[in-house]
């Protein structure tokens, strides 16, 4: 991933070098706007802050690649990805952005751009994410929006075009906590510990996801909620690995506290984790044992709906 032509099974796809060939999105006051031409690199976001990539930015196709590089990472280094899973009404099996191969080339990974358009003020930045249809017949986009003065956050407000199957969700999931080693689920009325979820966990698989109600989640201001995960490692840069660990999997830069939130969630609401002992498509033991991968917010799916995602560094309010 630093070096732009690492490959690895699970964490980036295979790479040459021609992304960092493209050009630099533009940056527009607080803001780095997305691109006008295929020749610019596909990130947008704060300008000293969270940031958002596209392919061919490095990592599989049909993930939005998460990037927090005030946490000291190099170029090009995710904190995490998104990856985007509606499932249609009556329907139990999510459709996968990262897994599905694409109609256009069939190549794995759902083909996701942004829109032509994109709104900006000195306080907000907003464009769209558009995303091939699924093998399901969901098809749906995303709005995305930062706001000046909440640096370390992006909010994603999903919807349905009038040709997809009808939504029972659009599943917004954060899929790669294993890099940060998150182990600690902050809730309202304790801390939960990926260890204590998971007592005898072992393989190279998911071990089974675990759900919260909303009552258990943590209140932000009158009607939000938020469910936020830290590592249990003071410093995860010190970590020992395997010799196999693969170089983009060995954590880089400063720690940080991940999380979602909803200003205005349903009551079915819940939030939901898997873990992992392995890291992804490998047999690399995890230092320090299991924990989280996939950290989600879900609701039953209505138009407009939006979910946000942060990363705040550790020590910051």
């Amino acid at each position: 991933m630093a070096d732009g032509t690492q490959s690895v099974s699970g964490i980036v796809s295979t790479l040459d070098s021609e992304w960092e060939k493209l050009g630099l999105p533009v940056a527009r006051g607080s803001f780095i706007t997305p691109p006008g031409s295929q020749r610019v690199r596909p990130v947008c976001g704060h300008l000293d802050g969270l940031q958002i990539g596209l392919a061919p930015m490095p990592g599989p196709r049909g993930l939005i690649r998460i990037y927090a590089p005030y946490l000291d990472h190099p170029l090009g280094r995710m904190i995490n990805y998104i990856a985007i899973e509606p499932i249609p009404k009556g329907e139990t099996r999510r459709g996968f952005s990262e897994l599905e191969f694409s109609d256009a080339d069939q190549t794995r990974g759902k083909r996701l751009w942004f829109g032509d358009d994109y709104e900006l003020t000195d306080e907000n930045m907003s464009t769209r994410i558009e995303i091939e249809e699924f093998n399901n017949g969901a098809h749906v986009s995303l709005t995305v929006e930062f706001c000046q003065d909440k640096p370390y956050e992006v909010s994603f407000t999903t919807s349905a075009y009038d040709d997809s199957v009808e939504l029972d969700y659009v599943i917004l999931t954060a899929t790669m906590g294993n890099y940060a080693r998150l182990r600690r689920l902050m809730l309202a009325d304790e801390d939960v510990v990926a260890a204590d979820l998971w007592p005898d966990f072992s393989g190279d698989g998911f071990a089974p996801h675990r759900r919260f109600v909303r009552d258990r989640l943590s209140s932000t201001g009158e009607t939000g909620v938020v469910i936020e995960a830290i590592s249990d490692e003071l410093d995860p840069t010190s970590a020992v690995y395997s010799k196999d660990t693969a170089p983009p999997w060995r954590y880089q830069g400063r720690s940080a506290l991940q999380y979602w939130l909803c200003q205005s969630p349903p009551d079915e609401l819940f939030a939901q984790v898997n873990g992992r002992t392995c890291y992804w498509a490998s047999q690399s033991p995890i230092p320090g044992g299991i924990s989280f991968e996939n950290l989600e917010l879900v609701a039953p799916f209505v138009e407009g709906q939006q979910f946000t995602f942060g990363v705040r560094p550790l020590g910051h309010d």
